[in-house]
């Protein structure tokens, strides 16, 4: 034996569903966005001598750093002018091997541009 509601609730989960328009279909569930695409560096590569150049470089000026400004703090702070003075030079010739690798490097790419340019 039914109830009064249970009628009323079937008839309307009936209705409910002979009334309501078909399924609608989300366009958004279409846009889901790609995966971002990196490119593999591992293949891609600088050549040998590039690279043992520019970490030649970079020790060089990363000591001349250091001696300058340790040196500079010797002299300054504690007086010691032997030590200090000393770091400083090193310091300096440092940088001007840097310098000057850098230079002569640079001077060699060009030189080798233009031969490669040269030869088309």
């Amino acid at each position: 034996m039914l109830d009064r509601d249970d009628e009323r609730s079937s008839d309307l989960g009936e209705q409910g569903t002979t009334d309501m328009p078909g399924q609608i279909d989300d366009p958004s569930e279409d846009l889901v966005p790609s995966a971002p695409q990196v490119r593999d560096y591992s293949e891609v590569d600088a050549p040998r001598d590039l690279r043992n150049e520019f970490w030649a470089q970079v020790i060089l000026f990363n000591v001349a750093l250091f001696a300058v400004s340790l040196g500079l703090m010797f002299v300054g702070f504690e007086g010691r002018l032997k030590l200090g003075g000393g770091l400083v030079l090193v310091g300096l010739f440092a940088f001007a091997r840097g310098y000057h690798r850098y230079r002569a490097f640079q001077a060699d790419a060009e030189e080798s541009d233009e031969d490669e340019s040269d030869e088309d």
